[in-house]
């Protein structure tokens, strides 16, 4: 019996390893191109990569972006798209991805092996074989630069103004469009605006555009430069030639965008020769480029500024009403005329001081009725400063005559010193300083 139930345990195993390995060996990766015959320099071809598996809950599958030199390799879908078919009567799924494939140069060239995975634990991954492929140069093709490689290329142009006859500072804009199918927006060249004598050239960035409908791929590409005429005379906007291969014809053809020739008349009475208008014109050109770099920062700001111009608008009174206020109750604080005091120490005689001195000490002591010097003494733990403000509020002739009377200096050391002890007298007697009030009003009886 024990030999049986091993033999049945390593059957089973042994079958659950051959299972393992089949579904494995099921799945496959390949890659290859469309039928698309012969292969030109700048033609965009997709180019296929096909998972097959067995297994519906193997994946999602990571493809990775490839680089290969003299080839533009991308990915224009981002996703892949599923599919399903059956090969010896096994149903067979797969997730099959797309890349657009522009060679640049001529010769074989190789799409070396891809290796796609997807998330299990560990991750596993799977590889293509490479893929080589021959490209060659569209016979009469000289300026491959310029070469235009798809389907129904239309290339147009607009030159405004219309009027052959035009003034100093006007301005002529050229406008080149090109659209195509079977390609992309990067493979259509930029246009080649030449440097013009008496023009000043202002380019503006080109719009690339692309449409994928159906798996078909459409492009337009539109190139604009405005030129501002700044001297007298004729100048000629030059012409521009393009070659194109179109594929549904596999022939050459070369489209030449005509010249077109303006004569420039001189302002009259004009206030700013052509250098000062043309740097006048530049710095407005580049403000105009900086304001639409920073369209929603300066959005922003305007928003901030309206908003604090409503608050200002609607609280404004009320908030400079109680800074008033508060700045009327700091000038009338302890605080506010102590340090004036001190100040005024320096520059005022004793007997011009006596009377801020009475000012500051009834703001300190707020006593109901009238201070006296026997309130303030009762208050005063240092006999030093007691000694002090008694010479300092005696009358100023017997201060003078006595030849005791203190010097700025002194004054100020003293009053500080003075206040000092008080504070500390009124922190030992929380009722007293519990009375001490910013009221600078002394109430008399």
């Amino acid at each position: 019996m024990q030999k049986l139930f091993t033999a049945q345990f390593f059957t089973l195993t042994f079958l659950f390893f051959l299972k393992t390995v089949d579904v494995a060996a099921e799945t496959q990766a390949r890659a290859y191109f469309d039928d698309v015959g012969d292969i030109v320099v700048g033609q965009t071809v997709s180019l296929y990569i096909d998972i097959d598996t067995d297994d519906e809950k193997l994946g999602p599958f990571l493809f990775p972006d490839i680089a290969v030199d003299g080839i533009i390799i991308l990915q224009p879908e981002q996703l892949g798209t599923s599919y399903s078919k059956t090969e010896k009567g096994q149903q067979i799924i797969g997730i099959r991805k797309k890349y657009a494939v522009i060679p640049k140069r001529s010769g074989e060239l190789t799409i070396p092996a891809v290796t796609v995975s997807w998330s299990e634990t560990p991750e596993k991954s799977i590889a293509t074989e490479p893929v080589s492929f021959q490209v060659t140069v569209p016979p009469g093709a000289k300026n491959l630069a310029r070469l235009i490689v798809g389907k129904n290329i239309k290339i147009q142009q607009e030159v405004v103004p219309v009027e052959t006859e035009i003034k100093q500072g006007d301005a002529i804009t050229r406008t080149i469009r090109i659209t195509a199918q079977d390609t992309l927006a990067l493979t259509l060249p930029p246009a080649y605006f030449a440097n013009i004598d008496g023009l000043t050239a202002y380019p503006e960035t080109p719009q690339l555009s692309d449409n994928i409908n159906r798996g078909q791929y459409s492009a337009q590409r539109i190139d604009r430069m405005v030129y501002i005429a700044e001297t007298v005379g004729n100048v000629t906007v030059p012409e521009i030639s393009y070659e194109i291969w179109d594929l549904s014809k596999n022939a050459i053809d070369i489209v030449t965008l005509p010249a077109v020739s303006y004569e420039v008349a001189k302002i009259a009475g004009a206030g700013l020769s052509a250098p000062d208008s043309n740097r006048i014109r530049k710095f407005l050109v580049n403000l105009i480029d900086a304001l639409r770099a920073n369209l929603i920062s300066i959005l922003w700001i305007l928003i901030c500024v309206a908003g604090g111009g409503y608050l200002t608008y609607r609280y404004g009174q009320q908030v400079i009403g109680a800074i008033a206020d508060y700045g009327r109750r700091y000038k009338r604080s302890e605080i506010y005329i102590f340090k004036r005091l001190r100040r005024r120490c320096v520059t005022l005689s004793p007997s011009v001081l006596n009377n801020d001195i009475w000012a500051w000490l009834s703001v300190l002591y707020k006593k109901e009725g009238i201070l006296t010097l026997a309130d303030v003494d009762g208050c005063i733990t240092d006999i030093k400063n007691k000694t002090f403000l008694h010479t300092l509020l005696r009358t100023p002739y017997a201060a003078r005559k006595n030849g005791d009377a203190p010097t700025p200096s002194e004054i100020r050391t003293g009053i500080v010193n003075l206040r000092r002890d008080i504070l500390q007298t009124f922190a030992q007697q929380p009722s007293r300083s519990d009375a001490i009030t910013l009221n600078p009003k002394t109430k008399k009886a």
